[in-house]
């Protein structure tokens, strides 16, 4: 079968590794399967070194004012007028099926899809309004209009597939989609391949005493992944462990700065390590110098993910200390 993926992503590699990596082995499983497999990434781009950010300054009342009364329309119309870049393509790759990734106020292709009566199979990747309107929202979303867009996508696509049922009974409850229609698919991970040798740019990073018992952590430092418990659990166990300690590897997120600022205040500021981003084929090195790896995600009201990072723990054959929120205890 002839499949044309579309995600309009922006940040592929700084905002959301792990949805990136997901979606990009989806594909390029079902090319093993035997599938020819079109990709419609329109504004990924080419693979960007996410820096680490600087506190952000706040906008004045007036730009503000100017965001919370254009932000919604301008984006519509700007993921709209991508309708014709979009028909060319599809014109072109000539699918039989076309995946389609939910994304605020994106309804364009699963409108010409239905136009040109090809079937859409819908990739919910987490409840989209909730996200939006609780992590990305400063005032300036018209959730009456993303709810709406996000109704028509869900309403015109054959079929769904989302990673968790949490996300699954969202959408049955928010939106009244029929339950037969969402498929759930967790996430998962690949076992990573025995190495023999840590790679040179890795080893000069990681540096530990031998004997030394290392907890860490791999992601980015966004509100979700409970970046106020990690620095707790560091301020409750170093003190009482001379042979503890930390490792974060990875960049990005709004809390990256909290979190080193704070230990850099403590005593024990040498015993935590901070790696920013690497490639993901080197993520296993650091892996394996772990002893015990954290996913201490916070009770935030409706914990709808399936966390890539536990997958690859597990794969890692690592001892995951997490909490029991969501679908992570199942």
């Amino acid at each position: 079968m002839k499949l044309l993926y579309f995600n309009y992503m922006a940040d592929l590699y700084g905002r959301s590794i792990g949805s990136t990596i997901k979606a990009k082995k989806l594909l390029s499983n079902l090319e093993r399967a035997g599938h020819k497999v079109d990709y419609y990434w329109r504004f990924g781009g080419a693979r960007k070194r996410p820096e680490t950010p600087s506190p952000a300054r706040p906008p004045s009342p007036f730009r503000h004012f100017i965001r919370k009364l254009f932000y919604t329309p301008k984006t519509i119309l700007q993921n709209n007028f991508e309708i014709i870049a979009e028909f060319v393509y599809i014109q072109k790759a000539k699918p039989e099926l076309i995946i389609v990734r939910l994304d605020a106020f994106r309804i364009s292709a699963v409108i010409l899809a239905r136009l040109m009566n090809v079937p859409v199979l819908l990739e919910a990747d987490g409840a989209m309004s909730y996200e939006w309107l609780h992590y990305h929202n400063d005032g300036a979303l018209w959730k009456s209009f993303l709810l709406f867009f996000e109704r028509v996508d869900l309403r015109l696509a054959e079929k769904i597939f989302v990673q968790s049922n949490v996300t699954k009974q969202y959408y049955v409850t928010t939106q009244a989609v029929r339950r037969e229609k969402i498929t759930v698919i967790t996430n998962a991970a690949d076992i990573p391949l025995r190495r023999k040798k840590m790679p040179p740019e890795v080893k000069e990073k990681i540096n530990f005493p031998s004997g030394a018992r290392v907890i860490g952590f791999i992601g980015s430092l966004h509100l979700w992944h409970g970046v106020d418990n990690l620095h707790r659990l560091m301020a409750s166990l170093i003190p009482k462990y001379a042979d503890l300690y930390f490792l974060f590897v990875g960049s990005g997120g709004p809390m990256t700065v909290k979190l080193r600022s704070q230990c850099q205040k403590g005593e024990w500021q040498h015993r935590v390590v901070f790696i920013d981003y690497l490639d993901h084929e080197l993520i296993p090195f650091c892996l394996e110098v772990m002893d015990i790896a954290l996913a201490p995600y916070p009770d935030s009201g409706l914990f709808y993910y399936s966390p890539v990072k536990i997958f690859e723990y597990m794969a890692g054959g690592k001892v995951v200390v997490t909490t029991k929120v969501g679908q992570i205890a199942e």
